[in-house]
């Protein structure tokens, strides 16, 4: 990241994709977000809701799971202080977690099959957060494995520089002898989450 310290050239809010007002100066502050507005340009001018067309959340991060929290401008410090407690409730291992049921959902995809219907949430009710969590990661992808009708982890991971062909399949969302072409490489490590790409930034601020 580069700092430049220098008034703000009126305008120039249209070349970022984000910007932030924080000048502390009302009317600069004012100018910034009108020429953010007119370019369609995503703007934060602190301290003024009213002026925003995009808010900063107070964010934890554990992986690929994302938790943010965000009151509308009310109160940054709720927010901060919210997210704190949501951090300190998360179980144990939740960021691997969301990397296993990742993986998973990419061995269904590489057999043809959809994720869909199936009961995630029933799984992880059961005790499968709790093995994670207690770091007995091999059990908890057997536990996957099994009741979503994939071969063992280490199995799939043999697959893989294989050519790619068709299979015959069969298991829950399949009729007897579907077809699914097999990928080369199914990429087993997917992230459960997907985070948007990083654009420029502008912090603006006094000279």
């Amino acid at each position: 990241m580069t700092v430049e310290r220098r008034p703000y050239r009126p305008g120039e809010a249209a070349s970022f994709r984000l910007v932030v007002a924080a000048t502390g100066r009302r009317a600069v502050d004012e100018q910034v977000w009108r020429d953010a507005e007119a370019a369609g340009v995503f703007v934060n001018t602190v301290d003024d809701p009213a002026r925003c067309s995009a808010v900063l959340p107070a964010v934890h991060r554990e992986g690929p799971v994302t938790l943010a929290v965000a009151t509308g401008g009310a109160s940054p410090s709720l927010a901060a202080w919210l997210r704190d407690r949501l951090a300190e409730a998360t179980p144990p291992g939740i960021g691997r977690l969301a990397e296993l049921l990742g993986e998973a959902r990419a061995a269904l995809h590489a057999q043809g099959r959809s994720t869909e219907g199936l009961d995630w949430r029933g799984l992880l009710a059961g005790p499968l957060s709790q093995l994670v969590a207690e770091g007995r990661v091999a059990e908890a992808r057997r536990l996957l494995a099994e009741a979503l009708a994939l071969p063992p982890y280490e199995a799939r991971q043999g697959r893989l520089g294989r050519r790619t062909k068709v299979a015959r399949c069969t298991g829950p969302g399949l009729g007897q002898g579907h077809q699914a072409s097999v990928p080369t490489d199914p990429s087993l490590a997917v992230s459960a989450a997907t985070r948007p790409a990083a654009g420029p930034t502008a912090w603006l601020s006094p000279t």
